[in-house]
């Protein structure tokens, strides 16, 4: 099973959707994202005595969840066999592109007024 933690703006969306057309939406479990089985969209969502059973039917696991995600632990202690993945991005690159993301939703909780210029001298 390939599970893939999703760092923020480092280019997982395009990584979920190859895996969807490349395996089929049914064999992919995207956290926190809508049209997972049964309705599921968290990992820690799955009842803990159905975890294993129902974690099963994917070849793959993915989202914003940290790299020792406690369900993605007792997958491995049942003996499935986990093969880690994430992509990393070069670290400005990542600020810049999280600040445009921000920039353009007033309502995020990290919104500004400020350029980047301006929030850069802040700090």
């Amino acid at each position: 099973m390939i599970v893939f933690t999703h760092i923020p703006k480092t280019g997982g969306s395009p990584v979920r959707e190859w895996f969807i057309e490349k395996l089929g939406r049914e064999k992919v479990f995207w956290h926190r994202e809508p049209g997972n089985p049964e309705g599921f969209g968290g990992v820690r969502q799955v009842p803990e005595k159905r975890r294993i059973e129902y974690f099963q039917q994917f070849e793959m696991i993915g989202g914003h969840f940290g790299f020792w995600e406690p369900t993605i632990r007792e997958l491995e202690d049942a003996g499935i066999t986990v093969c880690r993945a994430c992509l990393l991005r070069e670290p400005f690159e990542r600020v810049v592109s999280h600040f445009d993301f921000v920039a353009q939703r007033p309502h995020h909780g990290s919104y500004t007024s400020k350029s980047f210029g301006e929030a850069l001298r802040i700090y």
